[in-house]
């Protein structure tokens, strides 16, 4: 039997004497049986409302000619997964005189517009759920904010149908209305299906499939949802592959995507983070047809060793600089924490701006061999000219199990003309004789490269 879930967003349209009253309806969810609509007309392109399905009679001697009610509701099962939003009118709210006092055909037409505009919202409002409704942290909450969101948008345009003016302002405004509606419908057509749902009860996997618009067979995208993230796979129209990768359950990507471009030839690799929250482009590779990079974009190259290591044993780190933003420019810094098992960066790094990671204090800064000799015998094994982007270091751990090792690669640029892009590193003295004054505006570029090492130790 079909159930609904209770009414999120009603409309009510009193005409009493020209004037436009409404009640703008936000309850919470609950699932109710179906009786609660037998009243209702739900809206469809052929059948058209007709004086017998207004119930009540309006006394002649009345102001009003017409008074009816539009609205949306929410339709489906138990799951939110599975509700839709359907536009409606109520036939039990409607109310008529006879149709000799009036231009009922008029009145018919304004309807109809009215009921169309609440039937274009309708769609629009199930466009937003497709968004969001195989979102597993998806809550009922987040379906009446769509409906706030569209509300007033819909209730300026709802004002318009209800305008009994005949001037031809009003008139020729009803008719561009008129024309809009009917693109808006066309545009969020049934025909143009977003998404379709197939669910593998073997393993209880889920995938969800959206086409282009206007296309019931040409894929766009297909998401395979995991226990804890989306596996998700794009398509060109002529059905090559154009990304592949995972994303968070709230469509934040993260970790190596894979892009090509629509004769199926790699065009770039991307990695990304999610960071302080949000999606970071942490990495980013081109490449030629045939797989080779291409100098461009900005990353790095980086070697640890061992990443298994016995307590008391040290792990080599070492980063070099692949591509940048501003080859033979630049300076580069390594940033972590000077006690990985005291103050650790989190998992998306959203502690990197607290005061307790000051220079010195609880993080510690590793300069590239440009600037120091602590490891001369390594150093000499590497070309002078790389000296300035590779940064070397050891690291001992002290602690028995798996932790991570999480810090920032950055690439430092100077935009201040004669300032060094590691001003910080001078005298007031030095930066003077550089004629760059203590107190003058210092301005530098910064790309960071945010890393997490796993490591594990053992006695």
């Amino acid at each position: 039997m079909l159930k609904k879930l209770l009414l999120i967003l009603g409309i009510c349209l009193l005409i009493l004497g020209g004037t436009l009253f409404y009640i703008y309806k936000t309850n919470s969810f609950g699932v109710q049986d179906y009786y609660h609509t037998i009243n209702y007309t739900f809206w469809d392109s052929q059948d058209s409302i007709t004086y017998d399905d207004f119930f009540y009679r309006i006394p002649p001697q009345k102001r009003d000619n017409i008074n009816y009610y539009h609205g949306f509701i929410l339709l489906g099962k138990y799951d939110l997964k599975d509700i839709y939003i359907k536009a409606f009118f109520d036939r039990q709210q409607a109310a008529i005189k006879d149709t000799s006092s009036f231009d009922f055909a008029s009145a018919l037409k304004k309807q109809r517009l009215a009921f169309d505009l609440t039937e274009v919202y309708a769609r629009k409002f199930n466009r937003e759920i497709d968004k969001i409704r195989f979102n597993p942290h998806t809550r009922s909450e987040h379906y009446t904010r769509i409906g706030d969101s569209l509300y007033n948008e819909y209730r300026k345009l709802l004002f318009k149908t209800q305008n009994n003016n005949q001037s031809k302002n009003i008139s020729q405004e009803l008719k561009s209305l008129r024309v809009h509606v009917d693109k808006e419908l066309a545009k969020y057509s049934s025909d143009n299906t977003s998404y379709t749902r197939i669910i593998n009860k073997k393993n209880n996997t889920m995938q969800i499939v959206e086409y282009y618009e206007g296309s019931k067979n040409k894929i766009h995208k297909t998401i395979h949802r995991k226990s804890k993230y989306d596996s998700i796979v794009y398509k060109h129209k002529n059905g090559k592959i154009s990304l592949t990768g995972k994303a968070t359950f709230n469509n934040k990507k993260y970790g190596i995507w894979k892009f090509q471009d629509q004769q199926g030839n790699k065009e770039k690799v991307a990695e990304y983070k999610i960071i302080q929250g949000k999606q970071y482009t942490n990495q980013l590779w081109y490449l030629l047809p045939s797989g080779d990079t291409l100098n461009q974009g900005t990353n790095m190259k980086y070697k640890i060793a061992p990443r298994k290591v016995k307590l008391g044993d040290s792990i080599r780190f070492f980063f070099q600089s692949d591509v940048a933003e501003h080859p033979n420019e630049s300076d580069f810094v390594i940033v972590i924490p000077k006690d990985y098992t005291q103050k650790n960066f989190n998992t998306d790094f959203s502690n990197i701006k607290e005061k307790f990671y000051k220079p010195g204090k609880d993080i510690k800064k590793i300069y590239s061999l440009k600037y120091t000799n602590k490891h001369p015998k390594e150093k000499t094994k590497i070309d002078t000219a790389d000296h300035y982007k590779t940064v070397l270091f050891y690291l001992t751990p002290k602690r028995i199990g798996k932790d991570t090792i999480r810090g920032y690669f950055d690439e430092i640029y100077s935009v201040t003309k004669g300032l060094p892009n590691l001003w910080w590193k001078y005298t007031d003295k030095e930066l003077e004789a550089m004629k760059i004054h203590k107190d003058s505006a210092k301005y530098t570029e910064t790309r960071t490269i945010y890393f997490d090492i796993p490591i594990e130790v053992y006695e």
